[in-house]
């Protein structure tokens, strides 16, 4: 939570989206009722166990894990547009509440990176905000060594334009600290994977040993 965010938390406590309790954008209740989403490959959408990426998608996606946490609609959209274009970057903090235990100790976390024009204006980098809470909350390494290439705009895009916008899209720098390590890349919403697929790409150039990814929703 950055400084100003918690000036403005003592002097006006957020209400909570779903019941308007105050005290956080979202509360504990209102947490545990966020949908699950369901255990399934990303890619094939086939149920899988913990998520993990079945055999025939990982041969052409990389990702050996994608866990999504809920559906990107009521409370939890309603939250990620807080933290995106409201400015709450607490509502990071509360994300990380609805993500379950990773129980890995030897990851290491790496936010997928925003374009550089949204950062600006946003003041700030709501992936990387999400991979830090999560860090902090699990003692894990915070590792942002991957750099977007370009600014293309993904939103409405459908897969295979996606690919193509995405193709050489991430570089990583320090890429001695990716080489041999498993890899948990972050993001707040996922769509088709392909945004994912591009950075695991360049964390596996780099040498990752393995890499899986997280996002706090999905978004059909």
């Amino acid at each position: 939570m950055s400084i100003i965010d918690s000036l403005l938390q003592t002097i006006a406590p957020h209400t909570c989206i779903g019941c308007q309790t105050e005290g956080s954008l979202l509360c504990a209740d209102c947490t545990t009722g966020l949908p699950d989403s369901p255990p399934e490959c990303y890619f094939c959408h086939q149920p899988r166990p913990d998520c993990q990426t079945c055999a025939s998608c990982f041969s052409r996606a990389g990702l050996h894990q994608v866990v999504v946490c809920t559906l990107y609609a009521g409370i939890a959209k309603d939250l990620v547009w807080r933290l995106k274009f409201g400015g709450a970057q607490a509502a990071a903090g509360a994300l990380v509440l609805a993500i379950p235990a990773l129980n890995s100790p030897n990851l290491l976390i790496i936010p997928v990176p925003t374009a550089t024009g949204r950062v600006r204006r946003r003041g700030y980098d709501q992936a990387a905000l999400l991979a830090q809470y999560l860090a902090r909350r699990e003692r894990l390494a915070y590792v942002p060594c991957l750099r977007r290439q370009g600014q293309s705009h993904q939103v409405g895009a459908n897969r295979k334009a996606r690919l193509v916008q995405l193709r050489d899209a991430f570089s990583v720098v320090r890429p001695e600290r990716v080489r041999g390590n498993s890899i948990l890349i972050v993001d707040d919403v996922i769509t088709t994977g392909s945004t994912f697929e591009a950075a695991a790409r360049a964390l596996y150039a780099a040498g990752a040993a393995q890499v899986s990814a997280l996002a706090f929703a999905r978004s059909e």
